[in-house]
């Protein structure tokens, strides 16, 4: 069992997952599906996949390079970790579809509380839901204050229609002893097809994207900012705590397209540009300072999320073939081999 004692600043691993083995079938592979560095680039949460397995929780000492896998039940899917700013808890968006935990079935947020000897969890949503209505969770984002946990919902109709009926950013205050989700954004209108949260640039100011679906005050924006015009994922800056939320427009360089956004306490904007008419851009690391970006990575590694220190030092990048880090001040790029090592761990386990 992975035990693990937190402090503010690194983590110490006691002892490794002796009880929790990987199960290995010979036609299945590993895929990397999330990545999230800890405050100090210490260590590197991750989500893993063997196909048509659920995912589970990985965690990767930098200094060492030491990797394990987190002892958590096998029957629930867990991805798109998030670490508060004290490095106490990890937020989890899990799934669930057969032999779950009491009101924990479907697309729920859980909560790791990182500090406990023992992998500790709670779930803070649940599958209680309306005779007409039902809800998907997802997409987990503490702010920097590192008590406020925001996440993503969307609502279907129980009618069979594939397309969600509403679409809320909820917030969730952790450090309250019976705290209850509270709705900071919500998509009363429809005005986009999907929408993504990525990063806290502030306590009340959130970065997303989103795809514009019919005529309403997102593509309104777009017609008035000629910067946005040509990307097909608008990117705004959200301010939260009004219900509705307001917008502004994100200032970037007309030459690139942005996703997987990801922001340093300084405020200093690391991104992916997806433009794929351009080779140079496609799927590499940029960052972005006052409208201006400057291109980070160029070795055609076609990066799929992101993931950065606090203090700006260190980025862990989810690319083709497994988990890279990068350090800002070298501009080094540095293989992990995280994917390849679990992948010979399984098949040595079965031999």
């Amino acid at each position: 069992m992975l035990r693990v004692i937190m402090t503010t600043m690194t983590f110490s691993l006691l002892s490794a997952c002796t009880a929790q083995q990987f199960v290995y079938a010979p036609e299945q592979f590993v895929t990397i599906e999330d990545v999230e560095m800890a405050p100090d680039g210490s260590t590197i949460f991750f989500s893993y996949r063997q196909q048509k397995r659920v995912a589970k929780l990985g965690v990767y000492l930098t200094e060492t390079g030491d990797i394990f896998p987190m002892d958590l039940p096998n029957n629930i899917s867990w991805k798109s970790p998030s670490i508060s700013s004290d490095s106490r808890y990890l937020a989890i968006a899990t799934y669930c579809w057969e032999d779950c935990p009491s009101l924990t079935s479907g697309h729920q947020i859980a909560l790791l509380d990182l500090q406990q000897e023992d992998v500790n969890y709670r779930f803070l949503t649940t599958d209680q839901q309306s005779d007409l209505e039902k809800s998907v969770y997802f997409n987990p984002r503490f702010l920097p204050s590192g008590n406020v946990l925001l996440f993503q919902e969307d609502i279907y109709s129980k009618d069979g229609k594939k397309f969600p009926i509403g679409r809320r950013i909820n917030k969730f205050d952790i450090s309250k002893t019976a705290p209850e989700p509270k709705i900071e954004i919500k998509d009363e209108e429809q005005s986009f097809y999907s929408f993504e949260m990525h990063a806290a640039k502030s306590e009340d100011e959130i970065i997303i994207s989103y795809i514009p679906l019919i005529d309403g005050p997102f593509t309104k924006l777009k017609k008035k900012n000629s910067i946005l015009q040509n990307a097909s994922s608008f990117v705004v800056y959200a301010h939260i705590n009004n219900g509705k939320g307001s917008y502004e427009p994100f200032e970037k360089d007309q030459k690139s397209s942005l996703s997987n956004l990801d922001a340093t306490e300084s405020g200093e904007i690391f991104f992916v540009s997806t433009d794929t008419a351009v080779s140079d851009y496609d799927y590499e690391l940029f960052t972005l300072m006052n409208g201006k970006h400057r291109q980070l990575t160029t070795e055609m590694n076609y990066i799929k999320d992101i993931s950065i220190s606090a203090n700006g030092s260190k980025l862990a990048l989810n690319g083709t073939n497994d988990i890279m880090i990068y350090d800002v001040a070298t501009g080094t790029l540095s293989p992990t081999n995280i994917r390849h090592r679990i992948e010979a761990g399984i098949k040595a386990e079965t031999q």
